[in-house]
C-alpha cells in the first residue's frame, strides 16, 4: 500500500493542480494562505512553485502586498459594488450559449459566410473566473478586477469583433501607443513658466464605460469605415449586435458564487481595451472642443493621460472634465520637484525642454537559490 502524502505534500498537490488547471479561484486561495509563510520561512522546495503561482495570477507583486493586503476581503469589496456586479443563483452559461447560437443562426440565414459563422460559433463553455490584479505602484495596492474569459462562450466572438474594430483605434494625434511614443512626443516640448505638467487617471474606466452609448459610437464609426468590407463580410449592424452580446453577457464565478457584471466592459475580454479606447476618443474630443482654452498637449494611453496646460486653467479644466459624463471621473497627479511619472516613464521639467526617462517599477521577487 503506497504511503499517504503528508499534509504539506497534499497542499503542494492542491497548488500544483490548481496551476495546471488554470483555476484562478483555487490558485488565489492557496496564494493567500501560503505565500507569506513560504516567503518568511524560506522553504526552498516551494519558492519556485510560489513564483509560478504569482505569474499565474498576474505577475510579481511587491513585498508590502504580502504583508498587508487581504486578497479575499479586497476582492469581495469589489464585488460588493451592486451598481456594477450582481450575485446570481446559478450558472448562466447554458442560457447565454443558447442565445448566442440563436443569434449566429440568424446571421447564417442572412448569408454570412460559413467561415465567419464557424469562427464565431462557441466551441467551449468554460465559466469565466474572477480575480484581482494588484496595482503595486499605487498607495494601498488596490486590486484591478479581471474576468479571465479565455475558453468562455463569447471569447471567440469577442476576439473576432476585436480584430474587426482594432483598425478604428488611435486615429488621432492624442493617442499613445506605448511609453516610447510618450517619450518621443514629450521630448519636443519646452514648458513655459505659466504652464504645468499633470497626469489624469480615469477611475475604474473599464467598468465605467457606458455600454449603449459606446455601441452607438462604434456603429457610426463602422458605417463611415470605407475599409470595413476588406476585413469582414459582417455589416455594421451585425458587428454591433455581436459586440452588444459580448458586453451584456459578462458573468463569472468567484469562490463558487456566480455574478453578472451589469455595467461597463470586463477587463480580460479581447474586445474591452478597444471599447474603452473608442469611447475615450469620443469623450476627449467632446471635452477638449468644449473648453475655451484647451491644453497645449493631451496624450492618452487607455485611462492614463499626460497634459500640458496653463496653471491658471488647471482647476477649471479638471472640473470641466469631471462634468462631461456622470460615469467618467478623473483623478489628478501634479508635478513633484519638477517631475511626474506615467507609463513607467519619469518626465523631468528642464530649462531646455522635457526630459523623459524610462523607469522600471519596483516589484517583489523571489530568490530561487535560497
Amino acid at each position: 500500500m503506497p504511503a499517504q502524502p503528508s499534509k504539506l505534500e497534499s497542499r503542494a498537490i492542491c497548488r500544483r493542480d490548481a496551476i495546471h488547471e488554470n483555476d484562478g479561484e483555487r490558485t488565489m486561495r492557496h496564494w493567500k494562505e501560503d505565500l507569506l509563510q513560504f516567503h518568511t520561512k524560506k522553504y526552498p522546495k516551494y519558492l519556485r512553485l510560489t513564483a509560478i503561482m504569482l505569474l499565474q495570477v498576474g505577475g510579481a507583486a511587491s513585498e508590502r502586498i504580502q504583508h498587508s493586503l487581504k486578497w479575499d476581503r479586497t476582492a469581495k469589496d469589489l464585488l460588493s459594488d451592486t451598481s456594477t456586479y450582481k450575485a446570481i443563483k446559478k450558472d448562466p452559461t447554458p442560457k447565454y450559449k443558447n442565445q448566442l447560437i440563436d443569434q449566429l443562426k440568424t446571421l447564417k440565414d442572412e448569408e454570412v459566410s460559413h467561415q465567419t459563422y464557424r469562427q464565431l460559433y462557441p466551441t467551449t463553455s468554460e465559466v469565466p473566473k474572477f480575480y484581482g490584479l494588484p496595482k503595486v505602484h499605487k498607495p494601498s495596492c488596490p486590486l484591478r478586477p479581471i474576468v479571465a474569459s479565455r475558453g468562455s462562450i463569447t471569447y471567440d466572438t469577442a476576439k473576432m469583433v476585436a480584430n474587426i474594430l482594432s483598425p478604428l483605434v488611435g486615429k488621432t494625434d492624442r493617442h499613445l501607443n506605448n511609453s516610447e511614443d510618450l517619450v518621443n512626443k514629450l521630448s519636443k516640448f519646452t514648458l513655459l513658466d505659466s504652464e504645468c505638467l499633470v497626469s489624469y487617471d480615469v477611475t475604474a474606466l473599464f467598468t465605467s464605460v457606458p455600454v449603449d452609448e459606446t455601441l452607438g459610437i462604434i456603429k457610426t464609426l463602422l458605417m463611415n469605415d470605407s475599409t470595413l468590407e476588406s476585413r469582414t463580410d459582417l455589416s455594421p449592424q451585425q458587428i454591433t449586435e455581436l459586440l452588444s452580446t459580448c458586453l451584456k453577457t459578462t458573468y463569472f464565478v468567484y469562490e463558487g458564487n456566480f455574478y453578472i457584471q451589469s455595467e461597463g466592459a470586463a477587463m480580460g475580454s479581447p474586445v474591452s481595451p478597444i471599447i474603452a479606447n473608442l469611447f475615450m476618443e469620443a469623450f476627449e474630443e467632446k471635452a477638449l472642443s468644449s473648453f475655451s482654452n484647451p491644453p497645449r498637449y493631451w496624450g492618452r494611453y487607455v485611462d492614463d493621460t499626460m497634459v500640458i496646460i496653463q496653471k491658471s486653467d488647471l482647476d477649471s479644466f479638471t472640473a470641466h472634465l469631471n462634468s462631461i459624463h456622470d460615469a467618467i471621473k478623473f483623478t489628478i497627479e501634479h508635478e513633484l520637484n519638477n517631475r511626474i511619472a506615467m507609463l513607467d516613464t519619469l518626465i523631468t521639467r528642464a530649462p531646455n525642454g522635457l526630459k523623459p526617462f524610462r523607469l522600471i517599477k519596483q516589484v517583489w521577487t523571489l530568490n530561487y537559490n535560497t
